[in-house]
């Protein structure tokens, strides 16, 4: 399971021959969302009890209610992501995304993220959970 992820990219990256730019091509996109649902199924089956629940999840998650407009939409969220998408565009060839990032900014306002970082990590943290692996 732990080289599936890559099977799309390397598809993708033989073929995808427009560029926009030495650094960035038109079909980054398409790969970051083949590889992102494609973990995303490995986690449901990795995190699931047996097959049988794997495939009950999954065919909630892809059913005709994939399509409909959810009743409650938090905002807020779709900020954050959005603001992590696009910190991760601009370090994307980079090894470490944030640290490209946060160079550019003055010490106070590094100090200031590093800060608000560590309280939302103790804020939204879900508690203590026991280790994945001690399931199996």
């Amino acid at each position: 399971m732990g080289s599936f992820p890559c099977i799309p990219y390397h598809l993708i990256q033989r073929t995808g021959r427009i560029k926009l730019s030495d650094e960035v091509r038109i079909l980054d996109l398409p790969m970051i969302g083949i590889t992102f649902l494609l973990v995303c199924i490995g986690w449901v089956f990795f995190r699931a009890n047996n097959a049988e629940q794997a495939w009950i999840i999954l065919s909630e998650v892809f059913s005709s209610s994939l399509f409909s407009i959810p009743s409650v939409r938090p905002y807020n969220v779709f900020l954050y992501i959005g603001i992590m998408l696009c910190l991760e565009w601009v370090g994307r060839s980079d090894h470490f995304p944030l640290n490209k990032s946060f160079n550019l900014l003055p010490r106070l306002a590094k100090w200031f993220s590093y800060s608000i970082l560590i309280i939302m990590i103790v804020f939204f943290s879900a508690g203590q959970q026991s280790f994945i692996y001690f399931q199996f």
